[in-house]
């Protein structure tokens, strides 16, 4: 028992040592790195400098070193149990069992990694300095002309090659082949689909729509990977009478399942949104800013991180939490609510609708609270089925084709009303 306790003794006095340095040196050293005077070894440990900025790699740096003293707490932890139970035939057989039970666990999980199981489908190439931060915390892109492209891990194929054209206001441009007399807007809020992730610039939603109505100026204010609360913090942050020059208008907020796990922080997008805008509901209900997800509710964070590292989880395509529930959907409502009295704010005469993406699967349970809100709405959940190859992009990729762009305007020209002046185009 000695034994064990020196050794949990010298692994915990490591880790307060590793604090100490990681305090004092911590933040010079990854400075260094980012800006490329040290080391030549650990200056090649940071990628995107021209996408992310220093924060993101001081976030990062901090999550690493909490992770690092979860594992050497859970292996003194291990330690001390074998202590324990070592007294005992039964206590050995029931550690037995443990250690058996993660050495297959482990096992498995090498396996699926060194097959590259549970990867990505398909891996993007951005051009440097593509995306930028805004100063309250949600990306963009920044202003000009792209080139962007995705090809398939398995094959090598390019699954698309295309540029995108951003306006000042970090906006993707929808060319118009005139602008008649636009005297009103409809404005895109959402995500990917919404900016159109491997579609050319006049194959976007506001292209087909603009192309089908004379009256109204579109705006796209997607972007990758947006959820609720990005668009929340954009609407809290907008000014749309510098950005936009008609008086009055609509927005289409365009929703799709996994805006709901983006609002909830799962397990299925531990990668890439735990570093993103969180909000809390306060006592009134109302939803206010808490940071990010690491910092507004780290330990559950942090577990999902972990989860969501899982190849065998990937491969099974579980996340966490396993099911997605009432509380949940009534979230993200509440972030559209918000979000619309933020654009009624500055538009008290504007028109709000969320369309509900079709082959959505938790639209109908977000209709009910919508329902409830007084929030307009958009029902397209079986205009078309997402798993269909004409309406999403080839490989793989679950994003919509120019053709499910195409399909959607048309509906939404004709639902809301919209080619009710001169005909541009027959």
């Amino acid at each position: 028992m000695k034994l064990f306790s020196r050794v949990v003794f010298v692994l915990l006095a490591v880790l307060v040592v590793a604090w100490l340095l990681y305090g004092l040196f911590g933040g010079q050293l990854i400075k260094a790195m980012y800006e490329e005077r040290s080391v030549g070894f650990l200056n090649h440990l940071i990628h995107g400098r021209d996408i992310h900025p220093f924060l993101f790699y001081s976030e990062m740096a901090h999550e690493i070193a909490v992770q690092f003293s979860f594992y050497v707490i859970f292996v003194c932890w291990a330690i001390m149990l074998l202590g324990f139970l070592g007294r005992s035939s039964n206590g050995k057989a029931v550690l037995f069992g443990i250690l058996w039970c993660l050495v297959i666990i482990l096992s498995i999980e090498t396996v699926l990694y060194v097959c590259k199981a549970g990867w990505e489908a398909a891996i993007l190439k951005y051009p440097p300095r593509y995306i930028a931060m805004t100063n309250y915390g949600v990306a963009k892109p920044t202003p000009g002309r792209h080139r962007v492209s995705e090809a398939a891990i398995k094959t090598g194929r390019l699954i698309y090659d295309v540029e995108c054209s951003i306006d000042q206001y970090g906006r993707r441009i929808t060319p118009l082949a005139a602008e008649g007399k636009r005297d009103k807007f409809i404005l895109f809020f959402g995500c990917s689909f919404t900016y159109g992730d491997g579609v050319k610039d006049d194959q976007t939603l506001p292209f087909y729509v603009a192309e089908r109505t004379a009256r109204y100026m579109p705006y796209n204010y997607g972007f990758h990977g947006r959820g609720p609360f990005d668009i929340l913090a954009e609407l809290e942050n907008i000014n749309f009478q510098s950005e936009v020059r008609e008086k009055n208008g609509i927005l289409i907020y365009v929703f799709i399942d996994d805006h709901v796990h983006r609002a909830i922080g799962s397990s299925s997008v531990w990668g890439w949104k735990f570093h993103g805008v969180y909000y809390r509901q306060a006592e009134d209900g109302k939803l206010v800013r808490a940071g990010s997800f690491l910092t507004g509710k780290p330990f559950l964070t942090r577990i999902y991180q972990i989860l969501g590292k899982s190849r065998i989880l990937r491969v099974l395509k579980i996340s966490f939490p396993i099911r997605i529930r009432d509380p949940h959907i009534k979230l993200a409502a509440s972030a559209i609510w918000q979000i619309k009295e933020n654009f009624n704010a500055q538009y008290p005469r504007g028109e709000f609708y969320v369309l509900i993406y079709p082959s959505s699967q938790f639209g109908g349970r977000l209709i009910d609270y919508l329902k409830g809100m007084g929030i307009r709405y958009l029902d397209y959940r079986h205009l078309f089925f997402n798993n269909d190859p004409r309406f999403r992009l080839p490989e793989g990729d679950d994003h919509p084709s120019a053709l499910a762009h195409k399909t959607i305007a048309e509906k939404l020209v004709e639902d809301l009303e919209l080619d009710d002046a001169i005909k541009m185009y027959p």
